[in-house]
């Protein structure tokens, strides 16, 4: 029995295996387009080639896996996909057989626990598209370079070695905040209008909320990175808690131990696995955020975040720390 192995051909249909999966799952939680996959990868430090990425999509929609639907925006036409029901069925499968080793690696790596109980949502046209898009974090992040650098304009040039992103995505949200007026374009400068002036004040009092939190719970090396990514998920409300949450003197504790149907408050979430943090971030497990636990099952638990159920595994939950949460 010849008992090696070609482990070139190995990694390369394991990596196959894993971006597929990687692919139907994103396009199930919400229609992405070949773009926002890519960006998506890039910012968790991943190189996705289009000679690689849009063959993969069209041999997943060739096969029924996925439904392609074209949308005019700001009359260019992009493509969206979303994962359709033999997709679904597909992804189902994989969850049910793979066993807990392999459910948390997969968690880490696809950005959302793949103990998830519910697997579902609508295919075809009149979905909607993600509500903080790529596109709307890039959007923001030029914002903010705006805002902190507090000059009158700013070249395109400096924004583009800011921010980590390709040209043309920059250029598209450009476009966009110039049509929403706030900013204006003078000879490859970027100008704030008056709203733009007035959404970077607030962009940058969120910011400083959330660095002046983490100061005390993060070294210098994961203090920027994380606050950085934060931003562009918190809510209004979960921003009010954290400002509360800055004089709370007391003892958090891990969720697994937080009780049933107690209402608690997310006061940090810590992981040793790095990118974990962003990727529960994305789902809407972050501090601020109400959280309650509604199952408890043999991989974890169930819990209510975010106004959506998400099951999480045990490991995860001894990451995510919680006060108990009374309303006001």
């Amino acid at each position: 029995m010849n008992k090696n192995i070609d482990l070139k051909n190995f990694t390369q249909q394991l990596e196959r295996g894993l971006f597929c999966l990687y692919i139907l799952w994103k396009a199930n939680e919400q229609a992405v387009s070949g773009i926002d996959l890519s960006e998506l990868e890039h910012d968790h430090d991943h190189e996705v080639s289009a000679g690689r990425l849009y063959p993969k999509l069209h041999d997943l929609t060739e096969k029924g896996y996925l439904v392609m639907d074209e949308v005019n925006e700001h009359g260019k036409i992009h493509k969206y996909y979303k994962t359709t029901e033999e997709g679904r069925e597909l992804l189902k499968k994989v969850r049910d057989e793979l066993g807990e080793p392999m459910k948390d690696f997969l968690t880490v790596w696809i950005g959302k626990p793949f103990y998830n109980i519910e697997i579902g949502g609508k295919e075809g046209k009149g979905y909607k598209k993600p509500e903080k898009s790529i596109l709307q974090i890039v959007k923001d992040d030029i914002l903010h370079i705006c805002g902190e650098y507090k000059s009158r304009k700013i070249s395109l040039k400096f924004i583009e070695s800011k921010i980590k992103a390709s040209a043309s995505f920059i250029s598209r949200a450009i476009k966009q905040l110039e049509d929403d007026g706030l900013i204006k374009l003078q000879k490859g400068f970027v100008v704030l209008t008056e709203n733009g002036r007035g959404k970077v004040k607030y962009i940058i009092r969120k910011y400083s909320i959330l660095e002046d939190y983490f100061k005390e719970r993060r070294d210098n090396k994961n203090l920027y990175k994380e606050v950085d990514f934060l931003e562009h998920y918190i809510s209004g409300e979960a921003l009010n808690n954290i400002k509360k949450l800055s004089t709370f003197d007391g003892t958090s504790t891990p969720l697994e131990e937080f009780g049933l149907n107690r209402k608690g408050l997310i006061t940090d979430i810590e992981f040793s696995v790095g990118g974990l943090f962003e990727r529960m971030v994305s789902m809407g497990i972050f501090p601020g955020e109400k959280i309650r636990i509604m199952h408890k099952t043999p991989d974890g638990f169930v819990v209510y975040v975010s106004n959506k159920k998400i099951a999480i595994g045990k490991d995860i939950a001894k990451g995510v720390k919680v006060v108990e949460h009374a309303e006001s």
